[in-house]
């Protein structure tokens, strides 16, 4: 059986790969593509060599043209281990782009030279790097992304939660998962991430609107006589983990040769500032870490009239503690970074658009400093530090209010599970309590938005609407197409997801009530039901 280790690093990859295509990258899966360098082996895709050809999981094309310099192309490889990762993954990482970069012999079949690329490498981890790879990935050219920091705490969980629902879909299918097919589950991941081919996917959407639709093409990817997951199930998991991702993590691109993975403390309002921004944003930075090494980076947004976003990223240790340390030299270390690592950091986002975000140098007061470092202070660490930005849970806690409990029975011990009734009546309590409706804008835009991302939910509340909103479970699954043996288990969420993007946007209230809910009988999902202020609108 294929190790859930091993299964967390193939999942992780796959969320890798969403994160290429939402940050102004071409995802290459096939070797149609580009046949010049690119093989299919196996259902395995390989980039070409000069002297090998090396299996690339998550491959992406920038779609920024860059003057200059060839098309660059980006390995991303994702390692999920418990143990920081060593000096042979980096050097397997350079001996590959070594390779690649070097076949630029003509065919002998053409006149013309083959079209060639710049390509890079990037080695994500959630347990960081031994210092020994970092070194030698510094001076190679090699991104190190260390995964481990709190800001990315969701993203791991998403993964790891993923991977196990795909040992328990395998060990509750009967399916002898040696091998895993894995070709089967990549199809399915990146149909429901939006990480397969734009044209395939446009084609296929064209003729089948549900997230079923991918069924076919797993089976297609799957090595014939290979084991098959049940397709249906496999899509659920899929859609989850794509629901839990939505819009939390983007690449930045700094002045340098490494990637930063950026965290907001709000994607919602972050996904919409980067919308409506200019072409060039200045913005502050700040170390935020308590002292030694291995700390967290912000990047402050000033926004007129409203809180200001930040956005979280980490560097490598070692470059970190460098670019911290104490000596004679720190005060021109200090100028280098803010002109070549901060000064500007550039996103790719909305249909490729780039946003700069450029460094300013504020001054910052030494008391605030010394709150947080005893000296000596490096003179970087002195003009950037800020002892408000501890990391906090993006999250927001949730406001309790003192409800009336009087018609829910007897006090029960705390610790022990509280009865389907006693939930339902919280749940409805909670609702009632909502005194902010829905607008006939807002609820008509997340129409909008989820008949271009979530058909079936769209066309769920539509149904709904027309029977003053309510819609059976077994509705649902004649709408969509679904098996009666699919959960409905997170159905709701694009629906909620969509709403708070529109929430953060200020399109829609704070306190309005779902606008998809599930109702249980019997410890399952009996029906969906759909506000009156949201039905009434879409009968008009």
């Amino acid at each position: 059986m294929v190790e859930l280790q091993a299964l967390r690093g193939y999942v992780l990859e796959e969320v890798l790969a969403r994160l290429l295509r939402r940050s102004g990258y071409r995802l290459l899966v096939r070797e149609s593509q580009d046949p010049d360098a690119l093989k299919g082996d196996k259902n395995v895709l390989l980039v070409r060599g000069r002297g090998a050809n090396h299996q690339a999981d998550a491959l992406g094309e920038l779609l920024i043209p860059t003057p200059f310099s060839f098309p660059i192309r980006l390995f991303a490889e994702a390692k999920f281990t418990k143990e920081a990762i060593g000096l042979g993954a980096v050097r397997n990482a350079v001996s590959v782009i070594s390779d690649v970069n070097e076949r630029y012999a003509s065919d002998a079949k053409v006149k013309f030279p083959l079209r060639r690329h710049q390509y890079c490498y990037a080695l994500f981890s959630v347990s960081g790097f031994t210092a020994d790879a970092q070194k030698y990935a510094l001076t190679r050219q090699i991104s190190l992304i260390d995964l481990q920091g709190p800001a990315f705490a969701e993203m791991r969980a998403a993964a790891e939660g993923a991977a196990e629902q795909l040992v328990d879909l395998a060990n509750r299918s009967g399916v002898d998962p040696i091998p895993f097919p894995l070709a089967q589950m990549r199809a399915v991941f990146r149909w429901e991430l939006e990480t397969w081919t734009v044209e395939e996917r446009h084609n296929r959407m064209a003729n089948d609107a549900s997230p079923a639709g991918a069924a076919d093409l797993a089976d297609g990817q799957a090595a014939e006589g290979a084991h098959r997951l049940p397709s249906e199930d496999l899509a659920h998991i899929a859609e989850d983990l794509s629901d839990q991702l939505y819009g939390s993590l983007t690449f930045g691109f700094p002045q340098c040769p490494f990637i930063l993975v950026l965290q907001p403390d709000n994607p919602g309002a972050f996904d919409a500032f980067l919308n409506k921004a200019r072409d060039v944003i200045e913005v502050d930075i700040h170390y935020s870490g308590v002292g030694g090494t291995n700390g967290e980076w912000a990047i402050i947004i000033p926004q007129p009239r409203r809180k200001s976003l930040i956005v979280r990223f980490g560097i490598p240790p070692l470059l970190e503690s460098w670019l911290l340390a104490v000596d004679g030299a720190e005060t021109e270390r200090a100028a280098q970074v803010r002109d070549a690592f901060f000064s500007t950091i550039g996103i790719f986002h909305h249909d490729n658009r780039l946003t700069q975000l450029r460094y300013r140098r504020v001054v910052r007061p030494e008391s605030s400093v010394e709150e947080i470092f005893t000296t000596p202070i490096p003179a970087l660490r002195r003009e950037l530090a800020s002892p408000d930005l501890a990391f906090k849970r993006r999250r927001e806690q949730a406001e309790y209010r003192p409800w009336d409990y009087a018609d829910l029975g007897p006090p029960h011990v705390v610790g022990r599970s509280v009865p389907p009734q006693i939930l339902q009546k919280v749940r409805r309590a909670v609702e009632a309590a909502s005194t902010e409706p829905w607008t006939a804008d807002g609820a008509r835009e997340l129409m909008r938005r989820l008949e271009q991302e979530r058909r079936v939910q769209a066309a769920v509340i539509q149904v709904a609407a027309q029977h003053e909103g309510r819609i059976p479970r077994q509705v649902i699954y004649d709408l969509a197409g679904y098996k009666n043996s699919r959960s409905l288990r997170g159905f709701t969420r694009p629906v909620s997801r969509i709403t708070k993007q529109l929430q953060s946007e200020g399109l829609v209230a704070g306190g309005v009530a779902p606008a998809l809910a599930s109702r249980y009988k019997d410890g399952r999902v009996a029906h969906f039901v759909v506000p009156p202020d949201v039905w009434q609108v879409l009968r008009t």
